[in-house]
C-alpha cells in the first residue's frame, strides 16, 4: 500500500510539473494564453473596448476581463488605460441588487456586485477612441453605424427614452427624436430604474 502512495505522489507531482511547462509563446494546459491577440495588438494601448461579454483593455499587454472578473483585477487593468477613477460609489437601492460603481473621467461607469463585474455604462463625455465598442461604436456614433455591425431592435415602451438592443448583449439610448446619434451604452447588470 505504501509503495501505490509513493507511486500515486510521484505520478501527481509529475503531472504538475509538466503543467506549469509551456513552449515559449504557449500557455500551460488549461490555461488560455497571456499573449494579447492580433487585434488587440494593432491598436494603440490606453483605451478600452466594451461588449456584452465584458471589457477589454486594447494595446500589446492588452487584458479581457469579462463580466465575474475581480474588482481589483477590472480596476488595475481599466485604471492602467484610462488613469485614474473620478470616483467610487454604493447604491443599496437597485433592483438587481446593491452594487458599486467605479467611474472614469471619459464617461465609462464600471458596476460591480459583490466585488465582481457585472455590467458597464458608457456616457458623455468620452473620448471615442478610448472607450467603443470592439466594432468602433461609442458615444456619439450615429445609430446608422451602429446597424452596420449589430442586429438592432427597439426596446419596445422604454420607460427610459429611445432606447434599443443588439444582439451582442449592448443596448444603447438616442437622443431627442431628431437625433440618431448614440446618447450612451450599456451592457450587463445597470441600476435602471424602469
Amino acid at each position: 500500500m505504501q509503495k501505490r502512495r509513493t507511486a500515486f505522489s510521484i505520478s501527481a507531482a509529475m503531472l504538475l510539473i509538466a503543467g506549469c511547462s509551456a513552449e515559449p509563446g504557449t500557455a500551460p494546459a488549461g490555461q488560455t494564453s497571456t499573449e494579447a491577440p492580433a487585434d488587440m495588438i494593432t491598436e494603440d494601448a490606453g483605451g478600452i473596448r466594451l461588449s456584452g461579454d465584458g471589457v477589454r483593455t486594447t494595446g500589446r499587454s492588452g487584458v479581457e476581463l469579462p463580466f465575474s472578473s475581480s474588482r481589483d483585477a477590472v480596476e488595475i487593468a481599466v485604471t492602467d488605460a484610462l488613469g485614474a477613477p473620478e470616483g467610487r460609489s454604493r447604491n443599496d437601492e437597485c433592483g438587481a441588487g446593491p452594487m458599486e460603481t467605479t467611474t472614469y473621467l471619459n464617461g465609462v461607469i464600471l458596476n460591480f456586485q459583490n466585488g465582481f463585474l457585472v455590467g458597464w455604462f458608457l456616457r458623455a463625455p468620452t473620448n471615442l477612441d478610448r472607450a467603443t465598442t470592439p466594432e468602433g461604436i461609442g458615444v456619439g456614433s450615429p445609430i446608422s453605424d451602429a446597424r452596420k455591425v449589430y442586429t438592432i431592435a427597439p426596446i419596445p415602451e422604454s420607460t427610459l427614452g429611445r432606447e434599443f438592443a443588439t444582439d451582442e448583449g449592448i443596448g444603447m439610448f438616442l437622443g431627442d427624436e431628431s437625433d440618431d446619434d448614440i446618447d450612451s451604452l450599456y451592457a450587463g447588470v445597470n441600476c435602471f430604474f424602469r
